[in-house]
């Protein structure tokens, strides 16, 4: 039977309730007007709009799906709904709904005057330094937020930092956004692209890194209008970020802070690279760092001013005194000619302004001397604090790698001692197991030994018995004759009376008398009556015998006693020679020195009488060889 293959999904359907459940069934045209475009890219379009229900100004992003590649457009719309569901955080754009209308899907977010890139576009010149911190640290915030659930955004640009009115910074445009993370995508606009979602595709993996890579070339962004390599091809530009070293800032009136805020976002080497909440702190630290640097700078300024001020109002009542104590002078010596007395004064008040002017400067050149030898070791002591600051960072972060490194060689010693008590369980299993089986395979071998060596024994008894009825009767009658003379007229073989060896005195012949009648008919004229004689004698004979030597056990077994060794043979065993003697009696005949006539017309019970002392005789003489009977005399 063939398996069924899985259905396709249809683009736009809703029949799955995990699906269904992300859109609203409401009618977006109804619900939305003044629809207006505010931009547009590969994704469709994004408009303004006003909810009629809470009079809200919107943002629509339509999104198609239909025509070519639909089924991989309507994945890439649930992939987007899904994330922005996840999202709660003040640094991320709220979303309002999706709906659906005519293969179209319409995501309604919270409406944002532009992104930073149209900052760049209305001023037409690069951001200030502050400026550009307030957007970075808000972008960072939303970053750490993403982080720490796990979720890449994965095309962090200037572009999609929005702005709301009120001036606060927010995170946009998921769709090339990652759930889970860490990732391996190639995904993402090319010269904001990390090394590492570059060579994804060859060496594997990575995380939430790549957006601290991004956001460093969106900070050049802001700083220069147009990230690195902009006038490059996105192919080339994409070589040149995976082989190159990482770009700096290229104007030199940058910040020290902005530059190495730079460079931490763009170490080449991803572990070299920090994490954004790391990086949250350090700029944290750095804005406060920055915050007090411009008070101690302010506070300074105002000391030099007053002091200043000071020296101003000094020199101001130093001059009027002058002023006055020259016209007191002057008016004393009246000798001397008014003009040169004017020429006197102007001279006079002309040193002392340059006196005044010199003593100026010189505290001005004082105060600057002492403003940045202040600034310089203010520099300092924050070099360092920042300095200790980032060594504590290091360090926290150095101990949290180092307390995962010992859980994890922790983990691994307990895995590796349960995985060797594991194998030296399983390895004491296997040798019991592999010891039954040897042991059950010896005990098995050996029964089927003794089975085989019952069998063959059983298989040449057969084999005897049938040997020593095919042997003429004539035969068999004078080897038992001649064991009977051997051990005398009334011993018994082994105390038991299985036949007897009867001599016949006239004719010199051997004669097998057996207790079932059938006695011995010779060739002469006294042979039959001599049989008929002894018919009688040796029926009661038999059956005396019968009952004094044979023992039958309560299972149905027979025991006999053959030369000290002792054998069991099954009634049903001895049945079937029973009835195998009686097929062969009908055999017998006239070649075994008996009528057929006689035999045939035994009662059963002689029958039975005959057969026993037959399977007696094959015991007893197990070893008789076949002789010719011997001639019998005239």
């Amino acid at each position: 039977m063939a398996l069924a293959m899985p259905a396709i999904v249809r683009a736009g359907s809703l029949k799955d309730p995990d699906v269904a459940e992300l859109f609203f069934r409401d009618d977006p045209e109804k619900l939305f007007t003044d629809l207006r475009e505010i931009g547009h890219g590969s994704f469709g379009a994004v408009y303004f709009a006003h909810d009629i229900r809470t009079n809200e100004v919107v943002a629509i992003k339509k999104m198609s799906y239909g025509g070519k590649q639909s089924n991989e457009k309507w994945q890439d719309i649930i992939k987007e709904v899904k994330f922005l569901q996840k999202l709660r955080h003040p640094n991320t754009v709220e979303y309002h709904g999706c709906y659906l209308r005519e293969h179209t899907a319409w995501l309604v977010m919270e409406y944002c005057l532009g992104s930073a890139s149209d900052l760049l576009e209305v001023h037409k010149k690069p951001l200030q330094e502050v400026e550009i911190a307030a957007i970075v640290h808000g972008a960072l915030q939303g970053l750490v937020y993403l982080h720490s659930h796990n979720m890449i955004h994965r095309d962090v640009k200037a572009g999609n930092i929005l702005l709301t009115e009120p001036g606060q910074v927010k995170l946009g445009d998921f769709g090339s956004a990652s759930i889970m993370a860490p990732a391996n995508s190639f995904v993402g606009t090319p010269y904001w692209m990390a090394p590492e979602v570059i060579l994804a595709m060859d060496e594997g993996q990575y995380d939430g890194k790549v957006d601290v890579w991004s956001l460093g070339i969106t900070a050049i962004e802001l700083a220069e209008r147009k990230p690195p390599l902009f006038n490059m091809n996105a192919m080339s530009a994409l070589y040149h970020i995976a082989q190159n070293e990482s770009p700096v800032l290229l104007s030199n009136h940058w910040s020290d802070y902005f530059r190495n805020f730079v460079d931490s976002c763009l170490q080449k080497i991803a572990q070299d690279r920090p994490t954004s909440d790391v990086l949250l702190k350090v700029q944290r630290g750095t804005k406060a760092v920055l915050t007090e640097e411009k008070k101690f700078q302010q506070h300074i300024l105002g000391q030099q001013k007053k002091e200043l001020t000071g020296l101003l109002e000094s020199q101001k009542r130093q001059y009027r005194a002058r002023k006055e104590q020259l016209k007191e002078e002057l008016n004393e010596n009246q000798s001397t000619p008014k003009r040169e007395k004017q020429e006197w004064l102007v001279h006079q008040k002309e040193c002392l302004q340059q006196l005044q002017a010199e003593e100026e400067a010189g505290l001005l050149r004082r105060q600057r001397q002492y403003y940045e030898l202040q600034c310089r070791q203010y520099k300092r002591k924050m070099l360092l604090a920042r300095h200790n600051l980032e060594q504590d960072l290091l360090r926290e972060e150095l101990n949290k790698k180092q307390t995962l490194k010992d859980l994890d060689c922790a983990m691994l010693l307990r895995h590796h001692e349960t995985t060797q008590e594991l194998e030296f369980r399983q390895l004491g299993l296997v040798q019991r197991t592999r010891a039954d089986l040897i042991r059950t395979q010896h005990q098995t071998e050996l029964t089927n030994q003794m089975e085989y060596n019952k069998r063959r024994e059983q298989e040449l008894r057969q084999k005897h018995a049938v040997e020593v009825r095919q042997q003429p009767k004539s035969l068999k009658v004078s080897e038992e004759g001649e064991g009977e003379s051997a051990e005398g007229p009334g011993d018994r073989w082994d105390g038991k009376a299985g036949g007897a060896g009867v001599t016949d005195g006239e004719g010199g012949e051997m004669c097998d008398v057996e207790l079932d009648g059938a006695g011995c008919v010779g060739e002469g004229e006294g042979g039959l009556e001599r049989k008929d004689k002894l018919d009688g004698d040796v029926r009661t004979k038999g059956n005396e015998e019968e009952k004094d030597e044979w023992k039958v056990s309560e299972e149905g077994t027979e025991d006999r006693e053959v030369e000290g060794g002792q054998w069991e043979e099954d009634e049903e065993e001895g049945k079937t020679h029973v009835d195998t003697d009686e097929e062969e009696e009908e055999g017998r005949g006239v070649a075994d020195g008996c009528p057929s006539e006689f035999i045939s017309s035994l009662s059963p019970e002689k029958r039975r009488l005959r057969e026993r002392i037959d399977e007696l005789s094959e015991f007893y003489f197990p070893d008789v060889e076949e002789e010719e009977p011997a001639p019998a005399s005239p």
